[in-house]
């Protein structure tokens, strides 16, 4: 499983830097150069605020195998990073889609749930 997490994070790499990763028996032999690459995408990885007034909302979801368990979450924050509105909820059995789907319901009904972010 280890070995696998390690390839897909060089495919990211070879897909944001393709002339610094050309081999990946180079990038899997070599643990110092994973451990450096995780480094650098905790650096990359950071919230990007919306521009001012707007509001952003950022999900995520997450299902069991191709059909399983599905959980979402997100969160609502104003463009100085002030968490507005946070949610986390277990959706039933479904597919990576329907999840999908039942992100963008929750986030859509907390958000229409407060006159006042309309306003905005």
């Amino acid at each position: 499983m280890f070995e696998l997490s390690k390839l897909r994070t060089f495919w990211w790499c070879q897909n944001n830097w393709p002339e610094q990763f050309s081999s990946e028996f180079y990038f899997l032999a070599n643990p110092a150069l994973f451990r450096v690459v995780l480094s650098v995408h905790k650096l990359i990885s950071r919230w990007c605020p919306p521009t001012l007034d707007p509001l952003k909302f950022n999900v995520d979801g997450a299902v069991k195998g191709s059909f399983g368990a599905a959980g979402v979450g997100g969160i609502l924050r104003d463009h100085f990073g002030k968490v507005l509105a946070s949610f986390s909820v277990l959706v039933g059995k479904m597919d990576a889609t329907s999840a999908e789907i039942a992100i963008i319901k929750e986030a859509n009904r907390i958000f229409l749930s407060n006159p006042k972010w309309l306003s905005n």
